[in-house]
C-alpha cells in the first residue's frame, strides 16, 4: 500500500505485541510496520513516536528526514507539560504551546503530538491545530462513554492488544467513581504462541488495580481470569463466559446503580453487544 500511495508523510503510532499469530515476534512487528517506509516519496519525512524504543531503531536506520514526538526531552515535537480536567487534558506543547484535548486516557496525549508531528512536517498553521484538536471528538467504541440509567458504560471495544488494554486499564484505574469498576474484556486475537502469558499479564494488571469485578469473555480471555485469580483477586470477583451471548440480562443485572462498567476486547470478539443487555436491564 505504501508502495501504491508514494506518502509524503509515513506515521509510526507504536509498535507493541500485536499480530504475533503472522509476524511472529515483536522484532516482526517492527519490520512490518518499517515497510511503510520504502514507498516514502523523495524528501518524504518519517514521523514516529520517540518513547518507544522500536520506532527510534526504525528511525535511525532510515536514511531520509524524521521528526519524533512524545514525552522524551530529545522528541522534537514534545509534550512538557499535561493537567488532567473533567473531560480530557490541557497540554503544553515543546514548552509554550498550550492545547486542550477533550478526549479521555493518557495514552490519546501521544495521539495528538503525533497530529501535531504531521501537520508541522505540512507546513500547517500550528494555531489552526490547535483550535481543530479542542473540538476533536473520538470515533464510535473508543473510549465512547454512556449513562445508561443510573450506570455509566466505557465502549473501548472497537479492537485490542496488550499494549491497548493497559493503556486503558490505567485510564480507569484512575478514573473517580461513585460504585463499582467492572472491567469487561473479551479474547485478544492474533497473539500466536504468546497468547497465553500475554493474556495471563493483563489478569494481574486487573489485580494490582482499583478494579472490583472482572468478566472475561473467551477461552483466551479465560487466562486473563486465571492470571488475576493467581495474583489474588478474590475468586467471587471473577467470571468467564465462553462467548458474549452467554452473559444473560440476568447476569447484567448484578451490575448496581453507579458502577461503572469498561468494555475491551478483539474487534472479532464483538464486544459492543454487551451493552445492548446493560441497556435492558438499565434503559430506565
Amino acid at each position: 500500500m505504501s508502495e501504491i500511495s508514494n506518502p509524503h508523510v509515513a506515521v509510526i503510532v507504536t509498535v507493541t505485541k500485536t499480530h504475533l499469530e503472522g509476524l511472529g515476534s515483536i522484532e516482526g512487528v517492527a519490520r512490518a510496520k518499517g515497510e511503510i517506509l520504502e514507498g516514502l516519496c523523495k524528501g518524504g519525512t518519517f514521523v514516529y513516536n520517540f518513547d518507544n524504543p522500536w520506532c527510534v531503531k526504525l528511525a535511525r536506520e532510515f536514511k531520509g528526514k524524521s521528526i519524533g514526538f512524545g514525552f522524551n526531552p530529545c522528541a522534537q515535537i514534545k509534550c512538557t507539560d499535561v493537567k488532567k480536567n473533567d473531560d480530557g487534558y490541557v497540554i503544553v506543547i515543546n514548552g509554550y504551546l498550550e492545547v486542550r484535548l477533550p478526549v479521555s486516557g493518557h495514552h490519546n496525549i501521544n495521539n495528538c503530538l503525533a497530529a501535531f508531528a504531521v501537520c508541522h512536517t505540512l507546513g500547517h498553521d500550528i494555531s489552526a491545530v490547535t483550535d481543530a484538536m479542542a473540538s476533536f471528538k473520538l470515533p464510535p467504541m473508543r473510549m465512547e462513554q454512556q449513562h445508561i440509567g443510573k450506570i455509566t458504560v466505557i465502549n473501548d471495544a472497537y479492537n485490542a492488544n496488550p499494549e491497548s488494554v493497559r493503556a486503558a486499564l490505567r485510564y480507569f484505574d484512575e478514573l473517580p467513581v461513585a460504585g463499582k469498576k467492572v472491567f469487561v474484556c473479551g479474547d485478544m486475537l492474533e497473539l500466536g504462541s504468546e497468547s497465553p502469558q500475554l493474556h495471563r499479564e493483563i489478569g494481574e494488571l486487573v489485580a494490582r488495580l482499583h478494579i472490583d469485578v472482572l468478566w472475561t469473555v473467551g477461552d483466551r480471555a479465560g487466562e486473563i481470569a486465571k492470571g488475576a485469580k493467581l495474583a489474588g483477586m478474590p475468586e467471587e470477583r471473577v467470571v468467564n463466559f465462553q462467548k458474549v451471548a452467554d452473559i444473560s440480562v440476568s447476569e447484567a443485572g448484578r451490575i448496581r446503580e453507579n458502577d461503572t462498567i469498561l468494555i475491551k476486547g478483539s474487534r472479532g470478539m464483538q464486544m459492543e453487544n454487551i451493552v445492548e443487555k446493560f441497556k435492558e436491564c438499565f434503559r430506565f
